[in-house]
């Protein structure tokens, strides 16, 4: 089973080559700080909400996703929301802001990790990349980059998909019973996506502040998205009926990948069995994505195959298991052809679209947390399950210390730039690059390999000064 996403959204398409000083780039990010503290505005509740752009854009996607045929307004009002005939249309909006922020995930929190490395001139890329604590400055950073000054969304993003998710689930569950149809399916969806905004937030940063409120540490978010996965499951259970039934039983499995996995990151092994013993074989749910504009586009095949700004690593080009090629880990060679004409490039062939989808939650991912959480001949036998799929060599051990290690790889290779990479090496505390970036940048080994507070959360939120 596969989850789908919405269609057409807007928003302009641009490089990300910026080649100027510090001091001009901070001026640049002061400007647009204020502009990003305007779209994460409070709403009357006093929880925050965005701007209403994406439901806006939602609008457009609804009828594709037949829950709802409008024809799109010129302008939306907070107050118009409060309307059980949007209830599908404010749960798309969500999902909208987590696709796309997923391309955003990715790009910045693989350069983080060193996963990825900069082709370009691109102050911003080349921070992210070299660790630098001028990475605090990009918070304001938009999932599509659409705007300028061009910054990595590395906050922003999924904090706007767990906002809209939330207030998707308080506005409906406010609603008049019997007034909202498939209302269960509506809040176990919206349950998903905050689930996973909280879960990505909590893997790569090393505090996070929510709804202005105090300091949360990593477990208290991993058991903030703990707590959205049970919650979407409890409703994904309560749809026996109607034309969402088979989705809903996509949804539960969804959120048995997200609690597992939070699961994992709080040591509660156990559950991560329970939770991943559940998840269908087969199943995977990914984004929706296509290259009708900048904010529906997958943006990592835009910036590694047609602005040619990100690049895979050398190290992952020509990947074999016992002499035979990995195709899990497919790259293209092209010499000096980075967009700065100072690197050179290597295409990821994972993602060779503008629509090509992400992987969110599969049943691989959930067979490899087994692995993770059994280890011994119980991990040997699943590492040997997947590669058969792949017509891979098979692997046998007796030594738990190998064991893991091989383990640890084979999840990187199968994971390979789904948005997972930057939380197991902070789980794993496996290292990070040192010495100099592939583009002659020096990586910062003072800065946290966990991603700072963001200065923009610092300047808006007194908690987090």
């Amino acid at each position: 089973m596969k989850g789908s996403g919405e269609k057409d959204l807007t928003h302009p398409m641009n490089d990300h080559t910026h080649p100027m000083s510090d001091s001009t780039w901070g001026m640049q990010m002061m400007g647009h700080i204020d502009r990003s503290r305007r779209a994460y505005r409070r709403g009357k509740s006093g929880r925050p909400m965005v701007l209403m752009a994406s439901l806006l854009l939602a609008f457009g996607a609804a009828a594709c996703d037949g829950l709802l045929e409008v024809t799109l307004p010129g302008n939306l009002e907070e107050a118009d929301l409060n309307s059980p005939g949007l209830a599908s249309t404010l749960v798309l909006g969500a999902r909208s802001d987590f696709d796309c922020g997923m391309s955003a995930w990715i790009r910045s929190s693989n350069l983080w990790a060193g996963e990825l490395f900069t082709a370009s001139t691109s102050l911003a890329y080349g921070a992210t990349e070299a660790r630098r604590t001028l990475v605090e400055q990009y918070g304001p950073g938009e999932c599509d980059s659409g705007s300028s000054p061009n910054i990595p969304g590395l906050w922003l993003p999924f904090q706007i998909s767990r906002v809209q998710a939330e207030s998707a689930i308080e506005r409906i569950e406010s609603f008049p019973e019997g007034s909202v149809p498939e209302k269960d399916f509506l809040i176990a969806k919206a349950n998903a996506y905050a689930g996973y905004s909280y879960q990505h937030l909590g893997e790569g940063f090393c505090e996070l502040y929510f709804d202005g409120g105090p300091r949360t540490t990593r477990e208290e978010t991993f058991r903030l998205a703990e707590s959205r996965f049970t919650a979407a499951l409890e409703s994904a259970g309560s749809v026996a009926s109607g034309p969402n039934i088979e989705t809903a039983r996509s949804i539960e499995n969804l959120a048995r990948v997200g609690r597992a996995r939070a699961r994992l990151h709080l040591g509660d092994l156990e559950g991560v069995i329970q939770d991943a013993s559940a998840v269908e074989e087969g199943f995977l749910w990914t984004t929706d994505h296509s290259g009708v504009t900048n904010r529906r586009r997958n943006n990592l095949y835009q910036d590694n195959h047609v602005s040619r700004s990100l690049s895979a690593q050398a190290k992952d080009y020509g990947l074999t298991v016992d002499g035979v090629p990995d195709p899990r880990v497919e790259l293209t060679f092209r010499p000096g052809e980075g967009s700065a004409g100072r690197t050179d490039l290597y295409l990821i062939e994972k993602y060779p679209s503008p629509g090509a989808p992400i992987p969110v939650a599969s049943w691989r991912e959930a067979q490899l947390m087994i692995a993770e959480a059994e280890g011994g001949q119980v991990a040997v036998g699943i590492i040997n399950t997947l590669r058969a799929t792949h017509d891979l060599p098979s692997f046998s051990s007796q030594d738990p210390a190998e064991i893991r290690d091989v383990l640890i790889e084979e999840r990187r290779r199968e994971l390979y730039l789904e948005g997972k990479q930057l939380g197991d090496m902070l789980r794993l505390d496996l290292p990070f690059p040192t010495g100099i970036t592939p583009g002659g940048e020096a990586i910062d080994d003072s800065t946290p390999t966990c991603l700072p507070t963001m200065a923009a959360e610092r300047l808006g939120n007194p908690n987090a000064r």
